[in-house]
Order: C-alpha cells, then structure tokens, then sequence
C-alpha cells in the first residue's frame, strides 16, 4: 500500500547509528510524530522524493537495494549530502513497503 508522508532520518538513543525512515502523514500531528508512523527503510521498499515547493516534481525514485540505506546511497552514486538534505528538510514522499 502506498503510503504519503516526509522523510527523516531518526536515533533514538542520541548516539550510534541513524535510522534513515519515513513518517507517515497520517501520524503528523504539528510537530509531534507519532512512533506508530515511523517506517525505517529496508531492502525492497520502493521510495519516491518529491520538491516541498513542487508537489508534482519527482527528485528521485528508486528501490532501496540494501539493507543499509548508506551503503544503498554509495553504490548507487547518490550525493550523500543531498540524500541527507532531503532527510534533514522533512522532504515530501510516498513510500511503498516492501
């Protein structure tokens, strides 16, 4: 099922490794994010990044084909500082689970 929703990436003990997710917006309330919504992303989920400013613009779609999302980003020739930059910015995006 496709879900809608913002990308962020997420540690929950404030050190060690980062967990690279989506938020679904179904459980966005202002600034709170409810646990339940937060999908990490694995092998297989299929995962599209839209423009904030351009609903309609796709900046990058694609199936993560790691079970470590950095290694996904480096095999694939991605730009780990904009891969970071959407995630830090709360990018728009729809998320298909595996």
């Amino acid at each position: 099922m496709e879900k809608k929703g913002v990308l962020l990436h997420f540690n929950q003990s404030g050190s060690g490794p980062i967990a690279w997710c989506f938020q679904d917006e179904a459980h966005i309330d202002g600034d709170y994010f409810a646990p339940e919504g937060r999908h990490e992303l694995v092998f297989g989920d299929q995962l599209t990044i839209i423009e904030k400013n351009e609903p309609e613009k796709v900046l990058w779609e694609g199936v993560i084909n790691s079970d470590d999302v950095q290694k996904h980003i480096l095999t694939n020739m991605l730009d780990r500082k904009l891969w970071l930059h959407w995630f830090d910015q709360r990018y728009l995006a729809i998320l298909v689970k595996k």
